[in-house]
């Protein structure tokens, strides 16, 4: 078991979502997806949202203290909005017009 799932995934793409548990008081979870397409995906998970408690989200970022806080399945939702692919292509295009 050696082997890992994240061994071939990180090696060329870093996943669209983003946990930083470095926080005193709080996790957050970065959920890019959300704000590089259009304002109705982050308006509609704004909408839906049904966590044990209210939202707390930041600029990109949804902060929590307990796993027990997330609407779980709205945030796999919100995951697979972009693969990693979808999520590094306009920046790849970008980078080779310079």
């Amino acid at each position: 078991m050696a082997e890992t799932l994240s061994t071939p995934l990180r090696t060329r793409y870093q996943p669209p979502v983003r946990p930083e548990l470095g926080q005193k008081n709080y996790i957050s979870l970065y959920l890019m997806g959300l704000y590089a397409g259009d304002a109705t995906a982050e308006e509609a998970f704004r909408s839906r949202w049904s966590g044990g408690r209210r939202l707390d989200m930041g600029t990109s970022c949804v902060r929590f203290r307990s796993a027990d806080d997330l609407d779980l399945d709205l945030i796999g939702e919100a995951v697979s909005l972009w693969t990693p692919e979808q999520f590094v292509d306009p920046y790849s295009a970008r980078r080779a017009g310079r």
